[in-house]
């Protein structure tokens, strides 16, 4: 069901997302899409393969005290404190720092373990603070420039643009997590607090975004990378890429919603901030008990959440959010989609991941129509069963395997198996949406 062409093509020509990458990321090409990837340079396979023998050989770790952990990296001596989640009879650790990072360590790193009685716990907000300060000032060094940290309810924002700026993306967050919590408890499924506080790194450039994003993904992955969340970090990390933050130059106190629309209405700016509520929204599912970080959660689901909040109301700078809207411009590639004939591309999405993350940039650009629209029919017209299916995924266990006949069994648990109806309910209800 859909043909994809690109609405605004670059003058270098049509590109297909990068395939040596190393995070979840938004391409440019692509401004709300994640790819599902990984923080190493060797690539996506060798990874899956490391963590494939983690699994296989997995001691399970009652993840209750803190463990100080020293290591060599690069001739150097590193030592973490954290909880270790998962100790393989292989010799590999996977800890979780008290900054909510993971690090898996390997037995050639030379790691040992101490352990004592004290219950682990994460940073407070004063030694997490400290922890970046320590991290970005020789990053603001290096480029001329000063990291201050903005804490808002539940974010952290480490930023060097104005502080107006970081105040309003601070907000927006906030009114998005609000949105996002209010949906879902209507439903029946109320989000729980997230452990760690939610690190935001906002940016105020191309290029000191790049030489930031160096460090968690390649250099030839980061071109064309407009936000990213990395699971392995925590973070989402952002920048300023039209010259918004210009704009709040000598503003004080709240902007008005004209104020804001005016703003947004440079050419990219509506872009900028859908892919960085995008990156948001992926953060909060998997701090918020929506889904584990290394849970087998379909790839449809966590993108579908994502795209149903990615273009809230422009409202959301100012307080206000209508929660859930039409996604305009999904809704036009769904259209186009649908005027197509092929065969079970709903249940193909659902089997398996590779429809978002392989592909030509038109059947890319089609299964995230197609995700959108499955995951807005579903939240709009089914929220119950929706809510239903989304704690079903909450409730798979880390690091275990997810086959492709066993996800397929799960949606039709909750949706039943009657496809030619479940097809044709869903057209209808698009119809109507003219």
């Amino acid at each position: 069901m859909i043909t994809e062409i690109l609405r605004r093509k670059r003058k270098s020509g049509e590109r297909k997302p990068p395939e040596d990458t190393t995070k979840n990321v938004s391409c440019a090409l692509f401004p709300a899409i994640i790819t599902s990837l990984v923080p190493y340079s060797g690539g996506l396979r060798p990874l899956l393969l490391r963590l494939v023998g983690l699994l296989l050989l997995t001691v399970a770790v009652p993840a209750l005290a803190m463990e100080t952990v020293v290591y060599k990296k690069d001739g150097k001596t590193v030592q973490l404190v954290g909880r270790v989640t998962v100790r393989s009879q292989a010799g590999q650790i996977l800890l979780q720092t008290r900054d909510g990072q993971y690090h898996l360590l390997e037995k050639s790193d030379d790691v040992s373990a101490t352990s004592d009685e004290t219950p682990f716990a994460p940073f407070s907000a004063k030694e997490l603070a400290e922890s970046l300060k320590d991290e970005f000032t020789p990053l603001g060094r290096e480029f001329s420039t000063e990291f201050r940290l903005l804490p808002t309810k539940h974010y952290l924002i480490v930023y060097n643009t104005s502080q107006q700026y970081a105040q309003w993306i601070g907000n927006v967050f906030e009114t998005l997590l609000a949105s996002y919590s209010a949906t879902l408890k209507q439903n029946g499924f109320p989000i729980e607090k997230n452990e760690f506080p939610l690190v935001v790194v906002l940016l105020s450039n191309r290029k000191l975004f790049e030489a930031y994003a160096r460090k968690d993904i390649s250099s030839v992955s980061a071109q064309g990378v407009l936000a990213y969340y990395h699971k392995w970090t925590n973070r989402v990390v952002i920048y300023d890429q039209t010259g918004i933050e210009r704009r709040w130059e000598g503003v004080t106190g709240r902007l008005t919603k004209q104020e804001i629309d005016s703003i947004l209405a440079r050419p990219g700016a509506r872009e900028n901030l859908s892919s960085a509520l995008h990156e948001a929204v992926h953060q909060i599912g998997f701090n918020c008990g929506i889904h584990h970080r290394f849970s087998p959660c379909p790839l449809w689901v966590c993108e579908g959440l994502a795209l149903l909040f990615e273009s809230p109301s422009i409202a959301a700078g100012t307080g206000k959010s209508a929660g859930v809207l039409v996604n305009r411009d999904r809704y036009r590639d769904l259209a186009r989609f649908m005027q197509k004939k092929t065969e079970d591309p709903i249940q193909k999405l659902i089997m398996s991941d590779d429809p978002l993350a392989i592909g030509t940039v038109e059947s890319v650009r089609d299964a995230y129509a197609l995700t959108w629209g499955i995951a807005y029919f579903l939240n709009t017209r089914l929220p119950k069963q929706w809510v239903a299916y989304l704690k079903c995924m909450g409730e798979k266990k880390p690091y275990e395997p997810y086959p492709p006949e066993e996800r397929l069994a799960d949606f039709e648990t909750h949706f039943g198996k009657n496809w030619p109806q479940f097809y044709k309910e869903m057209e209808k209800f698009y119809e109507k949406l003219k």
